[in-house]
């Protein structure tokens, strides 16, 4: 099993006056529980590489946000049961600094985090000329199995129409007997 971690410096912080000294407990507040591999799009994924992804079983996909050196990065992490090449992790990163600028992101930066002064906080976590880091790493975490939902088997449809055949008989033969 394989961890890759994609991170970048945020974006704006809103209003610009937030302090410095509080940007941890901004950043501790700051996640977004949809999974960006939700939108990993098998139709157009031959185009921009997705599909060599949703081929390796990349999963999970959750943004948080931590801080670092001072500064509010943006990061990802995926899972997947296999190491990913050079190329994959490129296309990784770029798919997910597209869904922090339009995709998850923009949704996510137009929600307050929190309140300081009488104003609403919000962050952002792309911006313009953002470069990301990757890393990849072995880990010994299980990949979680999504839980999907099977109805329970039809019975035999010429089953029901016999059975329904036997009922209205039934039904008929006790009608006619209150007569």
């Amino acid at each position: 099993m394989y961890k890759i971690t994609i991170k970048g410096t945020s974006g704006k912080i809103y209003p610009e006056n937030y302090p410095k000294e509080k940007y941890q407990e901004l950043a501790d507040s700051a996640y977004e529980q949809d999974d960006f591999t939700n939108y990993f799009s098998e139709k157009y994924g031959s185009d921009d590489g997705q599909q060599s992804l949703i081929n390796r079983n990349v999963s999970s996909g959750y943004m948080s946000f931590d801080l670092i050196d001072g500064e509010i990065w943006t990061i990802t992490e995926y899972l997947s049961p296999e190491e990913l090449n050079e190329e994959e992790l490129e296309i990784l990163g770029k798919y997910t600094q597209g869904q922090w600028s339009d995709g998850i992101g923009e949704g996510f930066e137009q929600h307050p985090l929190m309140e300081y002064e009488g104003e609403d906080v919000y962050l952002s976590p792309w911006h313009r000329g953002q470069k990301i880091e990757y890393e990849q790493e072995e880990t010994d975490k299980k990949i979680p199995t999504k839980k999907t939902y099977s109805p329970p088997p039809l019975p035999d449809i010429s089953q029901l129409l016999k059975d329904g055949k036997e009922l209205i008989k039934k039904l008929r033969e006790n009608r006619e007997n209150k007569k």
